[in-house]
Order: structure tokens, then C-alpha cells, then sequence
């Protein structure tokens, strides 16, 4: 679908399940950034956006860039997520921003 899009489509979209889950997801940034996307969004809860992920992408440059989804203010999100999920989704947010202040 990356081949099959490219140049018809500006942005190459990842979206869930949750797309860090999938082990081959930085082969597919790269591939679609060598297929001439314009940018790669990749949607995510969050939960997988360790350091190591959050430097991957931020090697990537401006092309690519996330959004978190979130079910709501922190009680909601808890209630549908689990007990101290959002809070816990604050940490990988704040260290791929602080990444992205850095460049």
C-alpha cells in the first residue's frame, strides 16, 4: 500500500490498533520516506513511546510526526484505559516533546 500510494497521496498515515506494537514500523517510516511522502503521521495511545522510540523519530526530522489519542480528561481516560493509564501516557508525551524542543 506504501508503493501504491506514493505520489498520489502527500501523507502516509498510521493508525491502530496501536502502530508501535508492530515490529516493522520504522522500516515502513523509512520506506515511505524513500517513496516521497511529504509526511508520516503515525496516530498512537502512547503506550509504546519509549526513549529509544521517541529518538528514532526524532531522527526522522519534520516529516514525520505523531498525535496521542487520548479518551478524555484523566478520569475518563482511566476509567475506559485502566487505573493511572493517563498518567502514565504523560511521560513518553513530555519526552517526545522535550526531544523535539532540542532540535
Amino acid at each position: 500500500m506504501i508503493d501504491e500510494g506514493a505520489g498520489v497521496f502527500p501523507t502516509l498515515h498510521f493508525t491502530g490498533g496501536e502502530p508501535f506494537a508492530y515490529r516493522a514500523l520504522f522500516e515502513l517510516i523509512e520506506r515511505g520516506i524513500e517513496r516521497g511522502y511529504e509526511h508520516v503521521l503515525i496516530n498512537t495511545n502512547g503506550t509504546f513511546l519509549s526513549p529509544a522510540a521517541v529518538a528514532k523519530l526524532a531522527s526522522f526530522g519534520e516529516r514525520v510526526a505523531i498525535t496521542v489519542s487520548l479518551d478524555g480528561p484523566e478520569p475518563t481516560h482511566d476509567r475506559v484505559r485502566g487505573e493511572g493509564r493517563c498518567r502514565g501516557e504523560r511521560r513518553p508525551r513530555a519526552r517526545a516533546r522535550r526531544r523535539r524542543a532540542r532540535r
